[in-house]
């Protein structure tokens, strides 16, 4: 990955002058109906973080494309793709806007957070994706401390997506913790397993694509 200026200096020219931003409300709506009803504002408060998480294989990096086709409707996002496993064909078939989303390949995980709270800290966007689907190594909970602060000062939105049962992101961290399962190869079922949003154990299921 470029160091943390030449990343800033590109998105200066990708995105001159446009960043994310919440709108007139404070809650970012999915755009995925059967999640926002379980949340009792039918949406995620901006400044909070999340964690998609979930089996291989299971639909979780679809159901984020999704999520993520209605943030770079709003405006731009930057994607730090530590799994090495970003497909953009993938993400535009599920309407991601790829004119406005940066994607960051890198191998160091740690590197990848203090670029990520950079981004929040400058307001270069309100939106960072973190991919750690293959990551099996927990990750230092200053730096995550620090990113958690950093997203809830910029009024933005962190969102993880790791591999089930691999415990990187604690719970003390996250919002909110979407776990998928597939249940044909269409849909698939989420349940909050973690909130302060929103009551844990509920249960939904989502159509990924017709």
């Amino acid at each position: 990955m470029d160091t943390v200026t030449d990343l800033k200096d590109m998105l200066g020219k990708k995105w001159p002058g446009a960043v994310f931003k919440s709108g007139n409300g404070s809650v970012f709506s999915t755009n995925i109906e059967p999640i926002d009803a379980l949340l009792p504002q039918h949406g995620i408060p901006f400044g909070q973080m999340i964690e998609i998480t979930g089996p291989a294989s299971s639909g979780k990096t679809s159901l984020l494309y999704k999520i993520m086709a209605k943030i770079t409707k709003q405006g731009s996002a930057v994607y730090f793709d530590l799994s090495n496993s970003f497909f953009p064909s993938a993400a535009t078939y599920y309407g991601v806007d790829i004119e406005r989303l940066a994607v960051v390949k890198t191998n160091d995980s740690l590197e990848g957070m203090r670029a990520a709270e950079m981004l929040l800290e400058q307001q270069q966007t309100a939106c960072v994706v973190i991919d750690l689907a293959d990551q099996k190594k927990v990750l230092p909970m200053t730096l995550l401390h620090r990113l958690r602060m950093q997203t809830t000062r910029s009024k933005g939105l962190t969102i993880f997506l790791t591999e089930n049962n691999s415990h990187i992101i604690p719970s003390s961290i996250v919002s909110l913790r979407l776990s998928i399962n597939r249940l044909t190869r269409r849909q698939v079922e989420i349940e909050i397993t973690k909130s302060r949003i929103s009551k844990e154990g509920l249960k939904t299921q989502v159509v990924l694509y017709d």
